[in-house]
């Protein structure tokens, strides 16, 4: 991804401060796992899936999801990370390019919308347990 960090490594000569947060230099890590913005999206998702999220690492962003628990939930889950990684990305976008503060209310909208979508497309089975979660995203019941 063309982060300033990724920019650098490859030469280019960029003052980097990031542009959501003010505070830190703009790495991928920082980028998706600790600044602010991201944080808070992260602890919203996980309130969410009813669940923790780590985001001590990238690998450790899929460890929220239940280890027993349906085909259609598993997707979800998996959604939901993609989701919120695609939105961070988009808001720093926005920001950069277009000058548009996000506020975190429409990233959030937005997330929930994409999960909503991408669960009612999945092909995985849910289980009757599983009714109140998937409600939750507004999800078809897949039986």
């Amino acid at each position: 991804m063309p982060t300033d960090e990724n920019l650098r490594h490859r030469g280019c000569i960029v003052v980097s401060v990031f542009s959501l947060c003010l505070i830190s230099d703009e790495s991928s890590d920082h980028l998706f796992l600790r600044c602010q913005f991201a944080t808070r999206l992260w602890d919203w998702i996980g309130q969410k899936l009813n669940c923790a999220i780590d985001t001590t690492s990238v690998d450790t962003l899929l460890s929220c999801r239940p280890a027993r628990c349906s085909s259609q939930v598993s997707d979800i889950f998996l959604a939901a990370v993609l989701h919120t990684i695609h939105t961070v990305w988009w808001a720093r976008n926005s920001l950069r390019f277009s000058m548009v503060i996000p506020t975190l209310h429409s990233p959030k909208i937005h997330i929930h919308s994409s999960i909503a979508m991408s669960g009612n497309i999945s092909k995985g089975k849910c289980l009757q347990s599983d009714f109140d979660f998937l409600d939750t995203f507004a999800v078809s019941h897949h039986c």
